[in-house]
């Protein structure tokens, strides 16, 4: 987003997943933006660093429904948010769970139906394709950055660390049958054979799930 108008586009949005913004001020060079400050909250890279054990399966799994969730309205309103991974999103825990918080839209652009040609985010979460043909489009990216951000959660102390772009998946021993069949989804390879987010929310991973 780059001016006051499209981030107050992004403020819009209706899901309490998405940071809210409290004032953006376009200056001659920049746009700064206000955001909200959600309580007794830390980013998910900071919280896999500082934990001595993996996090719960039905966690993670919260976890992953909200940010898909979220990132459904997203595209519905046309953002494309471009850097999702465990940085630009926020967790904290109540009693009935993890509850997220996606921040970070300084990389984030409208979605478009020609695909795009630069990659503006972090490159170790950019999808194959970009790297194969120089292109990429924004839903098959957002769910490829899912799954690597979901493998970050489940298996790495060090947020983007591992190149998913050198040979197979490997397989999340902590994580069930259904679980590692879901992340594996989200990381084909072959952006066509990608699933879309409405099929992510129908996997049968989530049944029985409640999120916050």
């Amino acid at each position: 987003m780059q001016n006051a108008a499209g981030v107050r586009g992004v403020n819009t949005l209706p899901n309490p997943a998405i940071i809210g913004f409290e004032d953006v001020i376009e200056l001659e060079d920049e746009v700064l933006i206000i955001m909200e400050c959600p309580v007794d909250a830390m980013d998910l890279c900071d919280f896999i660093a500082s934990s001595t054990q993996p996090m719960l399966e039905h966690e993670i799994k919260s976890i992953a429904k909200q940010v898909i969730d979220a990132a459904i309205i997203m595209h519905k309103n046309g953002v494309f948010h471009r850097d999702i991974k465990a940085e630009n999103i926020l967790v904290s825990f109540n009693d009935e769970g993890p509850s997220v918080t996606i921040i970070d839209f300084g990389c984030a652009d409208w979605v478009s139906d020609v695909p795009y040609d630069s990659f503006i985010g972090t490159l170790l979460f950019a999808p194959p394709e970009y790297f194969l043909y120089d292109k990429y489009e924004a839903e098959p990216t957002t769910v490829w950055q899912i799954g690597r951000f979901l493998s970050d959660l489940c298996t790495d102390q060090n947020c983007g660390t591992r190149d998913h772009m050198n040979g197979p998946q490997r397989t999340i021993n902590h994580l069930s049958h259904q679980g590692n069949d879901f992340v594996s989804w989200c990381l084909t390879e072959e952006p066509n054979d990608r699933p879309w987010l409405s099929d992510l929310q129908q996997h049968p991973w989530f049944d029985g799930l409640t999120t916050p």
